[in-house]
Parts: C-alpha cells; sequence; structure tokens
C-alpha cells in the first residue's frame, strides 16, 4: 500500500513553489501519493500530472489568524478524509496552519531575513516563530546553514540542474555580466546598477537583468540616469539562453539560502559574484566572488573582464557544484529521513 505524502507549501511561485512543486513529483515517482496543498500558481509543472492539488486560502502573512483559521479548516477536511502518512510544510505560515488543522508535520524554511520595510520588531518576531517551530516540527529542515539544532540544513537543488550541461566560454564577445532575480527590495538590483555603471567607466562592460518586479520601473529609470549600459530582458523562461551570454552571474539580496540562479551559472561552468551570506559561502566555496558592498562588487566586475580569470573561476563553480549537490538533492535524503521518523513513531 502507497504511503500518503501531504505537501503544505506558503506558495507555488518562485524558487519555493519550483521546489516544492519537484519534491512533488520525485516523491510521487517512488511509493507515495502525493497530495500538494498551496495557493495555486497561474501555471504549474506539467510533470504533476500525477500529484494531487488542493487550491490552499493560504493568507499572506502568517499576522492573519482568520485567513490562517479558514486555511486550517480547509486542511482539517482533507484529513477528515483520508489520514496522511506525514505531512511535510514549506514555511511558517504552512506550518501553523497545519499545527491549527491537527497535524505536527515536518518543515523546511527557505531563508529569511530583514529588510528595511518590514514593520518594527518584525524580524524579532520571525526568530521567535523559528524557535518555536523548530520545537515544534516532528523534523525541521532548513535551505540556509545559519539555523542551529534542532534545524537540519538541507539544501534543495534547481530542478532545472537536470537539464543543463557546461556551456562554451562566450569568447570574442564584450564582458557582460548577468543579474537574474526578482525585481524587489531583498535583492538590492540597484546594487548591481550602479556597480555596472561605475565599471563601465573604467572598462567596456554590458550588463543583462532577468526578471520582473515592483522595482522595475524605478531600476530602470536608475540605469538610464546612470549610463549604466544594461538591458533588461524581463522574465525568462528558459535561463540557458541567459548563461550562454554572460561571463559570470551576480546576486545582491540581502537574504538567501542556496539560490538556484546561483546554482544553474555554477552548473554551466560560470563564475559567480554574490552577497557574503552563509548560504552562498557553502555554495560558492572559493569558485567565485563574496562581497558586502557595491565598491568589493564593482572590484569583482572589473577583475571578471579577464576571459582567463572568468574561465577558470567558472570551471571552478562547475566543479564546485558538482561536489555538494546533485540535481536530485535533497529527496532522497528527505525520504530515508521520513522513513526513519515513520518507523521510530511506529515503535514508540
Amino acid at each position: 500500500m502507497k504511503r500518503f505524502l501531504l505537501l503544505v507549501a506558503d506558495s507555488c511561485r518562485g524558487g519555493l513553489g519550483a521546489a516544492v512543486q519537484a519534491q512533488a513529483v520525485w516523491f510521487s515517482g517512488r511509493d507515495w501519493d502525493v497530495v500538494l496543498a498551496a495557493p495555486r500558481a497561474p501555471s504549474l509543472s506539467s510533470r504533476l500530472c500525477s500529484v494531487g492539488l488542493m487550491d490552499l486560502a493560504l493568507p499572506a502573512t502568517s499576522r492573519d489568524l482568520l485567513g490562517l483559521l479558514r486555511a486550517a479548516r480547509q486542511l482539517r477536511a482533507l484529513l477528515n478524509e483520508r489520514s496522511p502518512t506525514l505531512v511535510h510544510a514549506h514555511g511558517l505560515r504552512s506550518f501553523a496552519a497545519c499545527l491549527l488543522a491537527g497535524f505536527r508535520p515536518c518543515v523546511t524554511v527557505h531563508g529569511f531575513g530583514a529588510v528595511p520595510s518590514d514593520p518594527l520588531g518584525y524580524h524579532l518576531v520571525r526568530r521567535f516563530g523559528l524557535k518555536v517551530a523548530g520545537a515544534l516540527a516532528a523534523q525541521a529542515f532548513s535551505v540556509t546553514p545559519e539555523l542551529q539544532a534542532p534545524w537540519s540544513f538541507t539544501p534543495y537543488a534547481s530542478p532545472r540542474l537536470a537539464d543543463l550541461s557546461i556551456l562554451p566560454f562566450p569568447d570574442g564577445t564584450l564582458p557582460t555580466f548577468a543579474w537574474v532575480g526578482r525585481l524587489a527590495e531583498p535583492e538590492r538590483p540597484e546594487m548591481f546598477v550602479r556597480a555596472l555603471a561605475e565599471a563601465s567607466r573604467k572598462l567596456p562592460v554590458r550588463g543583462l537583468v532577468a526578471g520582473d518586479g515592483p522595482l522595475r520601473d524605478s531600476v530602470e529609470t536608475l540605469s538610464r540616469n546612470l549610463g549604466a549600459p544594461i538591458e533588461f530582458l524581463g522574465h525568462v523562461d528558459t535561463i540557458r539562453e541567459v548563461l550562454q551570454r554572460s561571463w559570470a552571474v551576480t546576486l545582491t539580496s540581502r537574504c538567501e539560502g542556496v539560490p538556484f540562479s546561483v546554482q544553474e551559472a555554477m552548473w554551466v561552468g560560470r563564475a559567480v559574484v554574490a552577497s557574503d551570506l552563509p548560504g552562498l559561502r557553502w555554495l560558492i566555496g572559493d569558485s567565485g566572488y563574496l562581497v558586502n558592498s557595491e565598491e568589493q562588487l564593482t572590484e569583482a566586475l572589473l577583475v571578471l573582464t579577464d576571459p582567463r580569470q572568468a574561465n577558470l573561476l567558472g570551471s571552478r563553480a562547475a566543479a564546485r557544484i558538482r561536489e555538494i549537490l546533485t540535481p536530485q538533492s535533497p529527496f532522497p535524503q528527505l525520504e530515508e529521513r521520513f522513513t526513519e521518523h515513520l518507523r521510530s513513531d511506529a515503535v514508540g
């Protein structure tokens, strides 16, 4: 008899959504029936044909207690129909809804941090929530190494890795640096624009910005005002085309785990310049540059205008990521942990 895995997620969008959908597909191909409960995204992976889907009315913030209670009622109705063998919540809102529904789930958090626009004291409240979740969860996983026990560092590989391979270096082109992500406050795209503009005053370079978001208009205006030679591509469906054109990829976020954009760049053999954060230190190692300021970012971009240096770091990056991740990470390890948990519950 197949085991029943209920996945509950804060979102089916972005990196979190891609990770959860990949987990649903992988486990459904094993000895598991899988239901994914999450706010429905406009488009879901076509590979989810073997996965049950529930459009969960999860609120946008955990401060919306009534919204959490409504989501919990939906989950409780599912519990009344059939009892899950195991529940895995992705995000603290999902975790809270599961607890209110009477589940004690495993939980994964996909990053945390503060941005200037957060309400006063919000970061402290979130840290308290993480402490409570770690204590109450059946098992606690984190995609960033910052959290201590009982949290277990469990990085997710980008679902795109399986379809990517090492790309030839774009010889003979103008040094081109890509920024990939959501044009929003936590990602600090303006930092890349200023650094690229400064680098262009010293050497011929160009930039590519792949992504969309609420800051797009203001960032494009900043780029024009500074004379930064940047092409704004908007949302891209195929990251491969951006990586083919790029000498290196940059990431300027305030908070990250082990981001898919960096994984994908490393996998195809591109150097990376990224914010100096714990998850990125683990991911990049000595195969790229970690920066804390626009000045450091500018300096790194200028160094990487040397094709030999960019190519060398790209080769190191491709070797590094293959040492620490596979395209299936962390699903075999998760299945082993889930099975151990179920056995210990049965014995208990």
